[in-house]
């Protein structure tokens, strides 16, 4: 994608591995944590990293360009919605010959966007699951791949395997049964969904 170059250089004698990396669109990056703000951006001046002030920030933000799944082109104009279709039934929809449209899955010069692409019925993205023995995530146990089809059908299939791996705990008491789930159902819906969207 012409993100970053890698070059092997001869220096006093010596190989040296020379990494470029692209400047990105969406400055100022900052750490999560912080935010955009003094301590969450910086600047590298030589060998230092110097924190940004907030005029610079500002100055970097105005200019940044967004790249959005509705901006960028589809890799491929080939595409299919019948996935798209059956979901859109299962909800007690239909889509019409405009939904292209409808849906925002066309760019500004009306042709196929990535959110179409991702959308599709056949793409390039796939989700993994992994299911580890411990939370240091050293021993794997089980490993799952959903993609390639439309980004609806592949949440489903991850959320319904997360569904089969929520067990419920059941407590008998004098009064009543009492159950509770390992993960609450709603929080780990949306968990899914949110990283799948970000």
């Amino acid at each position: 994608m012409g993100l970053f170059d890698v070059l092997v250089e001869q220096r006093e004698n010596r190989k040296v591995i020379k990494i470029s990396l692209a400047s990105g669109p969406e400055k100022p990056y900052y750490i999560r944590k912080f935010g955009m703000s003094e301590k969450g951006c910086f600047i590298r001046i030589g060998s230092a990293s110097e924190p940004m002030d907030n005029r610079m920030i500002d100055n970097l933000f105005s200019r940044r360009t967004r790249n959005t799944v509705g901006s960028i082109l589809s890799p491929r104009t080939d595409l299919t919605f019948e996935q798209l279709k059956i979901y859109y039934q299962e909800i007690g929809m239909a889509l019409n010959d405009k939904f292209l449209n409808n849906l925002e899955l066309l760019t500004t010069d009306r042709k196929l966007n990535y959110a179409a692409y991702l959308l599709a019925d056949e793409n390039g993205m796939s989700i993994k699951v992994a299911k580890y023995a411990h939370a240091t995530r050293v021993e794997l146990i089980e490993s799952n791949e959903y993609g390639y089809c439309s980004m609806i059908k592949a949440t489903k299939r991850v959320l319904d395997k997360l569904e089969i791996e929520n067990r419920t705990f059941t407590k008998i008491t004098p009064r009543e049964r009492e159950q509770r789930r390992m993960i609450d159902p709603t929080a780990m819906r949306e968990a899914v969904i949110k990283e799948i969207v970000a």
